[in-house]
């Protein structure tokens, strides 16, 4: 949900969600996240991703510094993850050969990037992990009913029909619908 109160799926279907949490009262407490970025990484590509990520996370991108990074080993070997809470690091992903996307311990998040995804699929990834820093399932969109209930009728009957799991289409509705619940629940 952006500051003004409009989340994603108003913006893309121009409606409200019925359902749908109203505005805080109050000013929220939003998460402060620090930000690495790869310098093999395009930079203004991941800023831009960073902006369609509502405005629950505030960013703050910081230089480039491996002594606040460790890589992971086994299956996740040369994935890497931040060393401090309330960050997330963006890196080449096809330089290190890594497997997954992205990753999260804890509230430390690491994003790969492997050259040719979109800004909104490197804003959908990011989202996806900090709602797991939330300990929301971000995985759980075929399986949520929650979210089926919050979809609209015509709309719950296209999701049943179509929707297939990462597809980045209906992520943007239920990342907007786990982000509501989590602003529900702060206030």
């Amino acid at each position: 949900m952006g500051d003004d109160g409009v989340s994603w799926w108003d913006w893309l279907f121009g409606w409200r969600a019925r359902k749908r949490i109203d505005p805080p009262k109050k000013e929220l407490d939003r998460r402060d996240i620090t930000v690495y970025i790869d310098p093999a990484v395009d930079e203004s590509l991941v800023r831009s991703a960073l902006k369609l990520i509502p405005g629950y996370w505030k960013f703050s991108v910081a230089e480039w510094d491996e002594s606040q990074l460790t890589s992971l080993g086994g299956e996740w070997a040369g994935f890497l993850l931040p060393t401090q809470d309330n960050t997330v690091v963006v890196f080449d992903g096809k330089s290190r050969g890594v497997r997954y996307a992205g990753g999260t311990v804890g509230k430390r998040v690491g994003v790969a990037v492997f050259g040719r995804e979109s800004e909104l699929i490197i804003a959908l990834r990011i989202w996806h992990e900090l709602l797991h820093t939330e300990k929301l399932d971000a995985d759980g969109m075929m399986t949520n009913r929650g979210f089926r209930d919050w979809l609209p009728g015509e709309v719950r009957a296209a999701f049943e029909e179509k929707a297939r799991p990462h597809d980045w289409f209906w992520q943007i509705g239920y990342y907007t619908y786990l982000t509501e619940t989590l602003v529900g629940r702060r206030r």
